[in-house]
């Protein structure tokens, strides 16, 4: 496999990670700016969804995270008033 090549197969793979409905306790703490640290303590607070496994990876939906991010930033901001 030539550097081409790979360069395009490390675009694709971001491509479908990016399109993936499912996204991993470190995609979260890159993505969102929040330590691995928080993220776990808040999962033993319970409050994170509930995760699964794909492959031996534990993820979580997206979508449920976002909600979960969305809803302690207004907390937050609110709690600061």
């Amino acid at each position: 496999m030539d550097e081409l090549d790979q360069s395009e197969w490390v675009l694709r793979a971001k491509q479908a990670s990016q399109n993936s409905p499912w996204i991993s306790l470190q995609q979260i703490s890159q993505t969102y700016g929040i330590s691995i640290r928080t993220l776990r303590r808040m999962q033993a607070e319970d409050l994170m969804p509930p995760r699964t496994k794909r492959g031996r990876h534990l993820v979580y939906r997206k979508a449920e995270i976002e909600n979960v991010l969305a809803v302690g930033r207004r907390a937050l901001r609110q709690a600061g008033r």
